[in-house]
């Protein structure tokens, strides 16, 4: 069995870039010991370690990321568009739809992003939060009040909205509530 996760990092150059690892899977019967967020109908992957850490493969390159993270960076002053944080290193550009959801033009548009720091951006990237026309942060009935407290994300909001935002806001929410009847 085949696993496909998709992250996102620095390159060499210091530009972000989405990148692929393919994970070689062992399917084992559930350990009620042992439990894993990768359950799936019973059974767990079990991850074998692998004797190699490195392999040659055809990438496929996203062309015109950098441009729309520049565009990014520009629209929210280089700052988390929630929290503020300042470090670009870090701060995401990230797609209120998707990119493999979106059009060419969609996926260079500038009112499909926000840029946000690496935790806020994994929870949206997951549907763990969304955000209303408003920038009224909205979270996920999957998170525990324990879990809110933690990432400390409750009453928080997008410091600026624009109006080309607001498709794709709707689109992202609809998934949102989507995933909350799961």
């Amino acid at each position: 069995m085949v696993d496909i996760e998709d992250y996102r990092n620095l390159g060499e150059n210091g530009v972000e870039r989405q990148a692929f690892q393919f994970v070689l899977l062992s399917v084992t019967n559930e350990d009620e010991n042992h439990p894993d967020d990768n359950q799936t109908s019973g059974k767990r992957y079990d991850y074998n370690k692998p004797n190699t850490t490195e392999r040659q493969g055809l990438v496929i390159s996203r062309v015109g990321q950098g441009y729309y993270r520049k565009e990014i960076l520009k629209r929210w002053e280089n700052q988390c568009a929630v929290s503020g944080l300042s470090i670009t290193k870090v701060l995401i550009a990230s797609h209120i739809l998707p990119w493999k959801e979106s059009n060419d033009n969609e996926r260079l548009d500038v009112g499909n992003g926000i840029l946000l720091s690496p935790n806020l951006d994994a929870l949206f990237d997951k549907h763990l939060i969304s955000f209303e026309n408003n920038g009224e942060m909205i979270i996920s009935n999957k998170l525990s009040d324990e879990q809110i407290n933690i990432l400390g994300i409750n009453g928080l909001s997008l410091r600026n909205i624009y109006d080309d935002m607001f498709i794709y806001l709707e689109q992202h929410r609809n998934v949102f509530y989507e995933q909350q009847q799961l």
